[in-house]
Order: C-alpha cells, then sequence, then structure tokens
C-alpha cells in the first residue's frame, strides 16, 4: 500500500465521540499484533492519534478517562510495543494534539528493539503535510530496508 492508497482508505472513517477523552489505544495496537505479519518483508505501522491511551500515565490526568488505572482488559500498549520493538516493527506515531505527549514519551522509551520509533508531528506540519510526511517516512523505511538487503538474496 502507498501514501495515496493509504489516504484513501483514512479519508472517509469518522470518529465517534465516547464518554470520555482517553482512547482504546491497547485494543488497537493488541488488534494489529494479532494481523497476518509472517509473510511481511517490512512491518510498518502508523498510529494516528489525537487522544492519549486509558491510564492516567499515559496522561497525567490531563484528560478526561474512564479508566485511570489503565485498559479494562489490562492489556498494557508498551508491552506491545516492546514486542514490536524486538521483532523489527516500525512504529510511527502521527501527533495531532499535545495531549499524546505523556504517551508518546513513555511509548518511546518502550520501544526497545531492531524497529524504528518516529512520530509525524502534525501541528508542525498542518493536515495538508499529512501525505508527504506518510510518504517520506514510508520511503524512509524501506531504504532502510533495501539497504539491509543482501544483493545476492531475492
Amino acid at each position: 500500500m502507498d501514501a495515496e492508497e493509504l489516504v484513501r482508505h483514512i479519508r472517509p472513517l469518522k470518529a465517534k465521540d465516547g464518554e470520555d477523552e482517553a482512547e482504546d489505544v491497547a485494543w488497537g495496537l493488541d488488534y494489529a499484533s494479532k494481523l497476518d505479519w509472517e509473510n511481511a518483508d517490512v512491518r510498518m505501522v502508523y498510529h494516528i492519534g489525537d487522544a492519549p491511551a486509558h491510564g492516567e500515565r499515559f496522561h497525567n490526568g490531563r484528560v478526561t478517562d474512564r479508566f485511570p488505572e489503565g485498559d479494562p482488559k489490562h492489556l498494557d500498549p508498551r508491552l506491545i510495543l516492546k514486542g514490536w520493538a524486538i521483532h523489527g516493527y516500525h512504529y510511527t506515531f502521527v501527533r495531532i494534539t499535545h495531549v499524546t505527549d505523556t504517551m508518546i514519551e513513555a511509548f518511546h522509551n518502550a520501544y526497545i528493539g531492531r524497529g524504528t520509533f518516529r512520530v509525524i508531528d502534525l501541528s508542525q506540519r498542518g493536515p495538508h503535510g499529512f501525505l508527504d510526511a506518510v510518504r517520506d517516512s514510508m520511503n524512509e523505511t524501506l531504504t532502510q530496508h533495501i539497504s539491509t538487503q543482501d544483493p545476492g538474496e531475492e
């Protein structure tokens, strides 16, 4: 999937209003981790977020949160991300607002391994910079992947 195709898939999505500002990030990451990644040469995950995960450790009480102790199913998004890092996933968080900064820091601290952790800051680029930022990120990740491959390997 290229960046333009990604935008075509994302554009029609509409967010539903919930009972609080915090989001079920842990469930989303867990769901993504259960996708079939087995035959993927490059594993890239783009997480677009305007709100932090459930649990005050991800927002310091700066947003409303029905689950201030964390995910009600006891999923810890940091553990999921740690597994992704170990297995070489390339995780990019698309930052829309500052309320995700504490979560981004916690996620970055958990991301130790072969994978890369990036943040695309839309507050600096604006919504029209999204496509260029994703395209640049994908190109960088693929270029890094290709440069690590054995030239004789097919």
